[in-house]
């Protein structure tokens, strides 16, 4: 049985830029806690546009995810990202938005 992994933001303020991630079930399509840890990520930054209060961030992702449990294979990843960052009343940034997808193909 092979689990799709995708990363939801939390429904709250971000900091630090948490990240809630969950896997995909495919025998029951239901979505559950992350049964992995991340052993290898890598960002690169493409492009940012920057204004007096938000920066945008576009670029690319790569990671590996390893089950906690020990079993199973590494998934490899690869995909795109924007993040959206607020300037706050102290001048340091906030990510306030989020999103990703993968390239991998979707499960049928």
């Amino acid at each position: 049985m092979r689990s799709d992994i995708a990363c939801y933001l939390k429904p709250r303020r971000l900091q630090d830029g948490e990240e809630l991630c969950v896997s995909l079930d495919e025998s029951t399509g239901r979505l559950g806690l992350s049964q992995f840890s991340i052993v290898d990520a890598r960002l690169t930054t493409k492009d940012v546009i920057v204004t007096a209060d938000y920066a945008i961030e576009r670029g690319t992702f790569s990671w590996t995810l390893h089950p906690k449990t020990g079993t199973g294979p590494d998934i490899v990843d690869t995909g795109k990202y924007l993040t959206v960052w607020e300037r706050q009343e102290d001048g340091s940034w906030r990510i306030t938005r989020d999103i990703n997808n993968s390239d991998r193909a979707a499960a049928m």
